[in-house]
């Protein structure tokens, strides 16, 4: 039921979104361009950029381990640890969580963790995911070397 996948896709105007995700954008200016499609095409890219750069945290022999979130609105969250070094946080039912977490917390392992959607920092342990997920809906999340 995506609507995206009924509409013939406008590559050009794709091509010309991509060049212009090179220029490092902030977050807020990515979100303003929601109606046009632009954080999902910008999600995919950091993804694939994550993957080409570091293809060993993402092959065969990385593990991948569920994050589980704590509270009454844990069952609105997906969460997965890739290898040592990638942490992903999506939302389920966006619109019935409308935005209200209610102190549901994950727990990162221990560490800096930097966001590569909104650049933040965060350490691990027990985090709300209201604090990880305010700027930006989804969350890709690398371990900083030490």
């Amino acid at each position: 039921m995506d609507p995206d996948n009924r509409r013939a896709v406008d590559f050009d105007q794709r091509r010309e979104m991509l060049v212009h995700l090179q220029d490092n954008i902030d977050v807020e200016e990515i979100v303003r361009g929601m109606d046009s499609g632009l954080p999902k095409l910008w999600v995919i890219h950091k993804a694939l950029c994550l993957r080409r750069g570091h293809p060993e945290w993402f092959g065969a022999k990385a593990a991948y381990k569920p994050i589980v979130a704590e509270g009454s609105k844990s069952d609105h969250l997906i969460g997965f640890l890739r290898g040592d070094s990638v942490a992903v946080l999506a939302p389920r039912w966006p619109l019935k969580l409308a935005g209200y977490w209610a102190g549901t917390t994950v727990t990162l392992p221990p560490g800096q963790w930097r966001n590569l959607f909104t650049r933040d920092l965060t350490m691990g342990g027990q985090v709300r995911v209201q604090t990880l997920l305010k700027r930006f809906p989804v969350a890709l999340f690398t371990r900083e070397a030490e």
